[in-house]
């Protein structure tokens, strides 16, 4: 190193004059522009003697030698300053040696001569180790080189350098894959009863026409059981250091401390080149799936524990039938229906002893209702049982019917109705002449059989064919008793009219019944036995034929055209005009249908256009005479009590002119009072009266017998 420069020197000035002369001041400077410190002795100003000397020293202290000369400047009163230059060399000093012998201590072999400034580089390398082991267990290792060169001859200089090597073993990275799986086995269970639980078959007895509710009894059973919990997956174990690594345990569990059973292929401890990896696989078992989470921990020489976490979820393996399909063969309201859960039906189902006589044998019917339900899925079909069994007993009814004492001919149309109560249960006409219903019978209950459309001139007898033979015998004949109000004490097996309005003018006397009760033993038949005869049978009342004729619409017309008409003994109104009431001819079936229903008479052509006239004696007895001549015209009963009465009345309605209008000559206007034929005490009307009073019983078959 070159230092310390400084350039001396001494400053010569001179007084050639013959006078004192005063320097005020002397600087000195470098051509580098150091200035340089002048000492003079004393302090300006300093006066120089005529031919006198002033010598002053000097100091400069430059950087560097560039420096080449010297100025100093001399300033003195009385003149300009003068100058005195002087060249400038440096002089070395030499301090220290000046050349020495280089060595380094990592280095054997290196050793230069050195007298001047050098540079040297000298490389080495390090490496981080290659053993994991080196590492300890946290992955770093850290190493301390010194090195010290020396400058030797009599420089005797040394100096030293340090590295540090600090390395990392990369830690082997750890991923996994985790996957949870569980069996959820669903099992089914079906069972069907009836009635009660338990209870397969239920027995009902009863007679026709019982009803049984039954319930049917459902239930279906699911049953839910999850096992066989376990979470597979695999580990991988990747090295992504430059060396070789080595695995010693890998280890992997739950997070609710379930411990899987690791498999790496080999017995630890396993290496895992540079770059490569290592894939194990493990099964865990947990009881449940509660756990979300899985952690495997690999353990290696060098390093810390590395752990990879993956997130488990469940999936599950259905074992079985979620839902399923019930179904019912009763066919109840809702199926088939989809289930999923478990769950009680009860649906009701009534079951009805049969009123058909066709569905019994020898009075007994027995029916078997089998109920099968089925539950059925991809992996299910199940079915179970329960049933019904009805036995139903019943007794019949049948009649036999004859004309003029002979089964009826083919040609011959007489209807008989089954009835209880009001109802009515079922009609038959012949042909055939046995009219066997079809109607099961309730044993014991009782029933009515009526025979209905009863035309005028005939009798019935009715009776009970009990031995079957054919023939209503001695002791079989059933009374007629008038009536449904007439009929004594428990009011079987009499024969009676059932019209309420019986024994009047309103009364529709074509109709009898019988009340009777059902046989008790299962399969008896009651044995009906009814034989018509014409003529000389029942007279009918005014209601009666009102309907047996061609002008007020009914259905009598067809049935007495069926049956012969008038020849075979089936009469309508029309069969048996003209006729006369008095001295008013009955010439149509318009006017005789108002006579009967005791109006004047409107329209000839029309039925029921005239005012009732039901007030007025005379219109009473008309109505009364002309059924009786329609009976008796029908070849019905007749006595002398009816012929005198029919005499009578015809002579009484001459003597007042009857003509079918209430004054005589016309129609009533519908003003005031109703027109009569007769004052209100006129004794006529009293004797009127009494006529219609004897007609009416006639009508009814209450005046004669037959």
């Amino acid at each position: 190193m070159s230092d310390n420069y400084a350039v001396t020197g001494s400053i010569t000035i001179s007084n050639p004059s013959a006078v004192t002369q005063t320097v005020t001041g002397v600087a000195d400077v470098l051509n580098d522009t150091t200035v340089a410190s002048v000492d003079c002795g004393a302090a300006f100003p300093i006066d120089i003697v005529a031919g006198g000397q002033l010598v002053c020293s000097y100091t400069a202290s430059p950087t560097d030698d560039l420096a080449t000369s010297n100025t100093a400047t001399v300033s003195a009163v009385g003149n300009a300053d003068q100058t005195g230059i002087a060249g400038v060399s440096f002089t070395e000093n030499l301090i220290g040696d000046d050349s020495g012998t280089l060595t380094d201590d990592r280095f054997a072999a290196f050793s230069e001569a050195v007298s001047g400034d050098a540079n040297f580089t000298l490389e080495e390398d390090f490496v981080c180790p290659t053993n994991p082991s080196a590492y300890g267990t946290d992955g770093s290792y850290t190493a301390e080189v010194v090195n010290t060169a020396s400058l030797n001859g009599n420089i005797n200089l040394s100096d030293d350098a340090k590295i540090t090597l600090d390395c990392t073993l990369p830690v082997l990275t750890v991923a996994k894959t985790a996957a949870g799986t569980y069996d959820r086995t669903v099992t089914w269970e079906l069972v069907k009863n009836v009635n009660t639980e338990g209870n397969d078959v239920s027995d009902y007895v009863g007679v026709a026409g019982d009803t049984f509710p039954t319930d049917w009894l459902l239930y279906v059973g699911k049953t839910e059981v999850s096992d066989n919990y376990a979470v597979t997956g695999s580990i991988t174990i990747s090295n992504p250091s430059a060396v070789t690594q080595t695995v010693t345990g890998v280890a992997d569990v739950l997070n609710d401390t379930t411990v899987a059973s690791v498999d790496c292929g080999a017995a630890f401890p396993i290496d895992i080149v540079a770059g490569g990896q290592l894939v194990c696989s493990y099964t865990a078992s947990p009881t449940d799936d509660l756990a979300t989470s899985n952690t495997a921990t690999v353990s290696a020489v060098g390093n810390a524990d590395q752990t990879g976490i993956a997130g488990v979820s469940f999936t599950e393996n259905l074992i079985g039938d979620d839902s399923v399909t019930l179904d019912d063969d009763r066919a109840p309201s809702g199926f088939p229906a989809s289930i999923s859960a478990s769950q009680t039906f009860t649906y009701n189902e009534s079951f009805t002893c049969s009123s058909n006589r066709g569905d019994y044998t020898n009075g007994v019917d027995t029916d078997n209702y089998p109920n099968t339900a089925t539950l059925k899925g991809d992996n299910n079909n199940l079915s179970d049982n329960a049933s019904v069994t009805v036995t139903c007993e019943a007794s019949f009814v049948d009649v036999l019917k004859l004309t003029d004492g002979a089964p009826t001919p083919a040609d011959k149309t007489w209807t008989f109705e089954l009835r209880k109560g009001a109802t009515t249960l079922e009609t038959l006409s012949t042909p055939p002449t046995l009219l066997e219903f079809q109607t099961a019978l309730v044993m014991g209950d009782t029933y009515t059989m009526c025979e209905t459309g009863i035309p005028a001139g005939w009798t019935l007898q009715w009776g009970v064919d009990a031995n079957g033979n054919g023939v209503i015998d001695t002791g079989e004949t059933l009374p007629f008793v008038g009536g449904e109000a007439d009929l004594i004490g428990s009011g079987l097996l009499q024969v009676y009219d059932p019209d309420p309005n019986y024994g009047t003018a309103d009364a529709v006397n074509d109709t009898r019944c019988v009340n009777f009760a059902a046989p008790t033993t299962a399969g008896d038949v009651f044995p009906f036995i009814v034989d018509n005869r014409f003529p000389g049978g029942e007279p009918r009342t005014p209601g009666y034929w009102k309907n047996w004729n061609t002008c007020t619409g009914g259905g009598q017309q067809d049935t007495a055209a069926a049956n012969g008409g008038a020849t075979e003994g089936f009469f309508l109104l029309d069969d048996l005009i003209p006729t006369t009431i008095g001295n008013f001819a009955i010439t149509t079936c318009e006017i005789g249908v108002d006579i009967l229903d005791k109006r004047e008479i409107g329209v000839p052509a029309l039925v029921g256009d005239g005012d009732k006239m039901a007030s007025d004696p005379a219109f009473n007895m008309a109505t009364a005479l002309l059924a009786a001549k329609l009976n008796l015209g029908a070849g019905a009963e007749t006595c002398s009590a009816v012929v005198d009465a029919v005499a009578d009345a015809d002579a009484l309605l001459v003597s007042i002119d009857f003509n079918g209008y209430p004054d005589g000559n016309s129609a009533w206007d519908g003003k005031g009072k109703p027109p009569s034929y007769f004052d209100k005490k006129d004794p006529l009307a009293a004797e009127a009266n009494a006529l219609a009073t004897l007609l009416d019983d006639y009508n009814n078959g209450l005046l004669c017998s037959p």
